[in-house]
């Protein structure tokens, strides 16, 4: 009971931890498409 009190925080934390590394990284992945993308664009 007292391993789950505590494991429980951890684990919110970690997964939310989680979350925003995968958000950054999915933005962080646009930016560089468009700007892979975007020379091939203009010419």
């Amino acid at each position: 009971m007292m391993m789950l009190f505590f494991n429980d925080p951890i684990k919110n934390y970690v997964s939310l931890k989680h979350k925003i590394m995968v958000s950054t990284l999915k933005s962080f992945d646009e930016k560089l498409k468009s700007q892979l993308t975007s020379p091939v664009r203009s010419y």
